[in-house]
């Protein structure tokens, strides 16, 4: 399946990340909010249309810590954002305070 960088901004956006800034050159940079607050989860995507790369998938992936879903399975149903949520708490990528701050527990690649 070919995932154009519209389509990728769209379904992160679905998936609860936020655009952070718009950086100089041709990257959008997102983050993932949880309770109204942005956590340390952040990734770029291309401002043009064109079909992401497989490399730049890898990295994606990597950057918002999907194993052992793809980038294209994320956008297109699993998990829905609670159960991301879930699954970055279950497998210690963050940890969620009473306060609702979040903490990444992992190295960011």
């Amino acid at each position: 399946m070919q995932l154009d960088s519209q389509k990728l901004r769209r379904g992160i956006e679905k998936k609860g990340f936020k655009r952070i800034t718009e950086t100089k050159g041709k990257d959008l940079k997102y983050g993932l909010v949880y309770r109204g607050k942005f956590t340390p989860i952040t990734t770029k995507v291309s401002k043009g249309t064109k079909p992401v790369k497989k490399n730049l998938l890898g990295k994606i992936r990597r950057q918002l810590f999907l194993h052992p879903y793809t980038v294209e399975s994320f956008i297109e149903c699993d998990p829905p954002y609670d159960g991301y949520i879930d699954h970055l708490v279950r497998n210690n990528i963050i940890t969620i305070s009473n306060d609702g701050n979040v903490r990444l527990l992992v190295y960011q690649r």
